[in-house]
């Protein structure tokens, strides 16, 4: 009996060897783990940072489209307003320009006229100094 006890023991001892590895290749997987779990703290830490700086960066530049769209609204405020002045510059320019070209027609009818006048002054003279030379040649 002394022999399935000492071979019990044996195998026993054996078997808590065994264990004994693997709980050693058990702790030195947790701490391979734990590492990971730690590599993977510092990538998630400098992941936020980036996220963080991401958020900074989409704020500046919802601040800058902000800006761009007021000045945009400005600029066509401004071209309106310019075309509007531009449209009464032509509508003035144009009012000028009939009125010129309607005092033309009005001076160039009474040029026509005064010529008439003239031409019929002129013809009558010649008759009046034809008909005087005339009469002292008699």
């Amino acid at each position: 009996m002394d022999k399935q006890i000492f071979k019990l023991l044996t195998e026993m001892n054996k078997e808590i060897k065994s264990m004994n590895a693997d709980i050693g290749e058990l702790k030195t997987g947790m701490k391979t783990t734990t590492a990971a779990i730690g590599e993977l703290k510092t990538g998630m830490k400098t992941t936020t940072t980036d996220i963080s700086e991401l958020k900074t960066g989409m704020k500046t530049t919802t601040a800058a489209i902000g800006e761009l769209k007021t000045d945009m609204k400005n600029t066509t405020t401004d071209i309106h307003d310019f075309k509007s002045e531009m449209h009464e510059r032509f509508n003035a320019m144009e009012a000028k320009l009939q009125g010129v070209g309607e005092q033309f027609e009005l001076t160039n009818e009474s040029r026509i006229t005064d010529v008439g006048f003239i031409a019929d002054k002129v013809n009558r003279l010649e008759r009046e100094l034809y008909i005087i030379k005339n009469k002292n040649m008699d």
